[in-house]
């Protein structure tokens, strides 16, 4: 089963600590809530994201 294509990134700790609450309070892991953000900015700069094949 495909799950995605893992990547690292390095972040200010006030980023990491704000996406780490999020997750915890939308019950996610923090790459599940950094790859909601992250396809949230994507989307607001109006870029269309592809379906995995």
């Amino acid at each position: 089963m495909y799950k995605g294509k893992k990547f690292s990134i390095v972040t200010p700790m006030g980023i990491y600590n704000l996406v780490t609450e999020l997750a915890k309070k939308e019950s996610r892991t923090v790459s599940q809530m950094a790859t909601l953000l992250i396809k949230d900015g994507l989307l607001s700069r109006g870029l269309e994201i592809p379906e995995d094949e």
